[in-house]
């Protein structure tokens, strides 16, 4: 796929997976990648290594207000990648295992 020219929208874009997307879209000449995540604070290395390329975007992919305030601010997108998640580590057959994969499964922002 070619990348070079196109605008990008990451979700989870501070987490392992989300940053090495990130950087290979940077490195693959990105026109501009919007970096979503629920700690933009950890967007700010990013911005500082590759500059305005880099949006800073809260997003919460399981709060309407942030996902519609998020489809105003990218219309330009061409390229979505839907990274958001969380993951427990929750052993299968310990307690608390079901309510922990229910959560994995919604993209539930633990609180």
């Amino acid at each position: 796929m070619d990348i070079a020219d196109k605008t990008i929208l990451i979700t989870g874009a501070c987490g392992g997976i989300g940053s090495s997307l990130l950087e290979q879209f940077v490195n693959r000449k990105a026109k501009k990648i919007y970096a979503a995540d629920l700690r933009v604070d950890g967007v700010d290395v990013f911005i500082k290594k590759y500059g305005d390329i880099i949006v800073r975007l809260k997003l919460d992919v399981t709060n309407a207000e942030d996902i519609q305030s998020c489809q105003s601010l990218c219309e330009d997108v061409d390229i979505l990648i839907n990274n958001a998640g969380v993951e427990f580590a929750t052993s299968f057959l310990s307690n608390g295992s079901i309510k922990a994969s229910s959560i994995e499964m919604a993209v539930y922002r633990w609180k």
